[in-house]
């Protein structure tokens, strides 16, 4: 990965994990690394593991869009004004339910599949897991004129 020394990148949740090793992966390519999370000491680590001057720090709450603002902004002048990749690595964005798909094949026919489905949800704001729907869908294999075809056998 050969890069120009004058690049910035951005990473949330930098204070450990997969956050620090970015940051080890671009600060020994010559980039500024500005580190954003909240756990402040783990920033302090990573930040040691880098070349001296070549990174910021920014105490960020993913979750609090003016905070988003403010930690840019300081990263950018930090780094002589600007950002070129942000790598939002932390935190789990509270966008809407966490929705799971099952399915079970109940019957194999000559031209057929039949499969039984369920789908639940989590959802985010009652911690509650509901049946979302249920059906029985018959899948027919088809030819190019769309005409019934038998199942290759070798795909079920």
């Amino acid at each position: 990965m050969a890069v120009s020394s004058n690049k910035t990148i951005f990473i949330t949740g930098g204070a450990s994990g997969i956050g620090r090793a970015v940051a080890q992966r671009f600060a020994r390519e010559g980039w500024f690394v500005g580190l954003a999370d909240v756990n402040e000491p783990g920033m302090a680590e990573t930040a040691a593991m880098l070349p001296a001057g070549r990174s910021s720090q920014h105490k960020l709450d993913v979750r609090e869009r003016i905070a988003w603002d403010t930690a840019l902004a300081d990263c950018a002048n930090a780094a002589g004004g600007r950002i070129d990749v942000v790598f939002n690595n932390a935190g789990i964005m509270p966008i809407g339910d966490l929705v799971s798909f099952y399915a079970n094949v109940v019957r194999t026919g000559r031209t057929s599949i039949t499969v039984d489905v369920e789908v639940y949800a989590r959802r985010r704001t009652l911690h509650e897991v509901v049946k979302v729907t249920e059906a029985t869908l018959t899948y027919v294999a088809v030819d190019d004129e769309r005409r019934p075809r038998p199942l290759d056998r070798g795909s079920t």
